[in-house]
């Protein structure tokens, strides 16, 4: 699949549409062998852990590298509205139902929402997320640090924050915290750098700093022996740089387009 991204010209419509054919046909034979018991929703519905819920979410990933720097990312696009739907009629301030609050496993918090503020107050009740994602469509501020203090107890193995732009330009401390992350994506921010404590994550498989004006990763990075994929497509890491982490994490395929 990455030789099929980095061959492909994203700009021809028509070889752009073979490749996405080719990508998906190759993810799906990946994933169904790996296809599980249901999950909980956002919602607190069940969804089959399942080939096709899977290449929803990797479809939507494939899509950052196509929109550029000033595309918007919907990462979490189906979930997202699932949330609308959820509060456009509802004025109470808080989830009453407890099953929802102990089950579910995935949780967006879309800044761009405006009953969001409705789910921040209650993060500290959810119980099970192992998937969060911080998001926006639009140009939105965030308290970063606030939103992970709030999901401290949360066990934590995937945490996206993308597409903030300018508004984020630093990854607070309290990412460290979550000891069993296998999936940290940071995708089309303003980060810089990351966070010293970052060596914490010994479990970290794939990293993702695409679409920041990050300029280097050393020495921190080279301490995550456990990483398999790191994308760093649109960044400032020069070129000596890469050459020096592919000498370093010989086991990690490192994504530059």
């Amino acid at each position: 699949m990455t030789k099929i991204r980095q061959s492909t010209d994203w700009n021809n419509p028509a070889e752009a549409k073979k490749a996405n054919e080719k990508i998906h046909e190759l993810s799906r034979k990946m994933m169904q062998g790996s296809a599980g018991p249901s999950k909980t929703n956002v919602l607190g519905t069940e969804i089959p852990d399942s080939a096709e819920s899977k290449m929803q979410m990797w479809n939507q990933v494939m899509g950052i590298g196509r929109q550029g720097e000033n595309g918007d990312i919907l990462l979490a696009d189906t979930i997202r509205k699932e949330i609308v739907e959820e509060f456009q009629d509802d004025e109470s301030p808080k989830i009453e139902n407890s099953l929802f609050l102990q089950e579910s496993t995935i949780l967006c918090i879309n800044m761009s929402l405006p009953s969001i503020q409705r789910t921040i107050n209650q993060m500290k009740n959810f119980k099970s997320v192992k998937i969060l994602v911080i998001t926006c469509d639009k140009a939105s501020k965030v308290n970063l640090s606030g939103l992970l203090k709030n999901a401290a107890e949360y066990p934590l193995t995937d945490l996206y924050i993308i597409n903030f732009k300018q508004n984020v330009t630093s990854i607070p401390i309290e990412v460290t915290k979550f000891k069993n992350l296998t999936t940290l994506s940071l995708i089309n921010n303003g980060i810089i750098g990351l966070p010293s404590g970052i060596t914490a994550l010994t479990k970290l498989k794939n990293l993702y700093i695409d679409l920041n004006p990050v300029a280097t990763l050393m020495p921190s990075i080279t301490s995550l022996k456990s990483l398999a994929i790191l994308g760093i497509a649109k960044t400032k890491i020069p070129a000596g740089e890469i050459a020096s982490l592919k000498k370093i994490l010989t086991n990690c395929q490192i994504l530059e387009k």
